[in-house]
C-alpha cells in the first residue's frame, strides 16, 4: 500500500484491504521515521477508528425504550428470536415488546451490549399497557 492512497475506511471492503496491507507491513522492517513505519502507524489508527465506530449505527433519539429496541433491531437486522439469550424465552420477549412487562436491569444490560443502546436510554421509566380482562356474568 502506498502512503498517498491512505484514507478513512468507510466500508467493509476497504477495511479488509487495510487489514491485508497492515499484515504485509508487519513482516517488513519499519525503522522509526521510514515510509513503512509511518504507513503502519497510520493504518493502525484507521483500522482502530473503523473498529470503534460500533458497526456504523445511526444515533438513537430519546424515545420510549421499547421503541428504541425495535428501531435498533431493524437497523441491524435482528429479530425477536435473537433476544432469547437476554430474555430467556419467546414469551418474555413478546411481553416486553408488547409493553406487558418491564425491562429488568439484567435485560437492560444485555440489550445495551447486544444492540449498542446506552443504558440510560433503556432505563427510562415507562407505562405498561393495561391488560383488559373480560368480566363474566354468573347467570
Amino acid at each position: 500500500m502506498m502512503t498517498n492512497s491512505l484514507k478513512i475506511i468507510e466500508n467493509k471492503k476497504e477495511y479488509i484491504a487495510a487489514l491485508k496491507s497492515i499484515d504485509e507491513l508487519m513482516d517488513l522492517p519499519k525503522p522509526k521515521g521510514s515510509v513503512a513505519y509511518n504507513e503502519y502507524q497510520i493504518l493502525k489508527l484507521l483500522i482502530t477508528k473503523y473498529d470503534n465506530e460500533d458497526e456504523k449505527l445511526e444515533p438513537l433519539p430519546k424515545a420510549h425504550p421499547v421503541s428504541l429496541i425495535k428501531m435498533r433491531m431493524e437497523q441491524i437486522s435482528k429479530e425477536p428470536k435473537d433476544l432469547i439469550e437476554i430474555f430467556g424465552n419467546k414469551g418474555n420477549i413478546s411481553k416486553i415488546l408488547n409493553l406487558k412487562r418491564r425491562l429488568s436491569l439484567d435485560n437492560i444490560r444485555g440489550l445495551s451490549k447486544l444492540l449498542k443502546i446506552p443504558i440510560q436510554l433503556l432505563s427510562v421509566e415507562y407505562k405498561l399497557k393495561e391488560i383488559q380482562t373480560e368480566q363474566f356474568q354468573i347467570a
